[in-house]
């Protein structure tokens, strides 16, 4: 009878639990970096684990066990954010890298450049971290890194849009330019 229905939730919520607990993030090199790889595999994992905790959440057998699957499900909605932010940090970072790496942008723009070179730094540190603990299990227990990666994207955002200010001076000197992607103009 009951018992056993609570055995079963038991043995379910364990095994999404064991899961969870082999979940690492995928980090490749790029350029004098890492990258965060095969990100949408693990947040299709991450979602079905939240659906699957909401389900057990909803079962009349889940008294003896309700704390511990509310504190995973919250868990792997923290990471689910945490992720979705750093995705963002990452394409920020990938197309302002090649922008910033060229020395005629760094003499046009120097204020973002320097600004550039510093959000680049924790975004670097951020990755060597990652690479030697790519562990979500690990991950999710710092409850300071998503701010990290919200100023981060916070300022990468700003440097562009110095960077569009730019591009939009060039093309009011010359209209021509008008033409050009921001992209081709870079």
């Amino acid at each position: 009878g009951v018992a056993t229905k609570e055995h079963a939730l038991e043995k379910q919520f364990e095994m999404i639990s064991n899961e969870w607990d082999e979940l690492d993030l995928q980090v490749g090199p790029l350029k004098e970096t890492y990258i965060l790889r095969a990100t949408d595999k693990i947040l299709e994992t991450l979602e079905d684990h939240i659906i699957k905790a909401q389900a057990m959440k909803g079962s009349a057998f889940v008294k003896p066990f309700e704390a511990r699957i509310s504190a995973h499900e919250e868990k792997l909605t923290y990471v689910e954010a945490l992720l979705k932010e750093w995705v963002v940090f990452q394409s920020l970072w990938m197309y302002l890298e090649p922008i910033f790496s060229s020395n005629d942008i760094m003499q046009q723009l120097p204020t973002e450049g320097r600004k550039f070179a510093v959000v680049e730094q924790m975004w670097k540190g951020l990755m060597q971290e990652t690479l030697e603990r790519p562990h979500l299990k690990v991950i999710a227990k710092d409850r300071n890194l998503i701010d990290l990666i919200r100023e981060g994207t916070k300022r990468f955002e700003n440097i562009q849009k110095g960077l569009i200010s730019y591009l939009e001076t060039k093309r009011m000197s010359f209209p021509r330019f008008y033409f050009l992607s921001n992209e081709g103009l870079v």
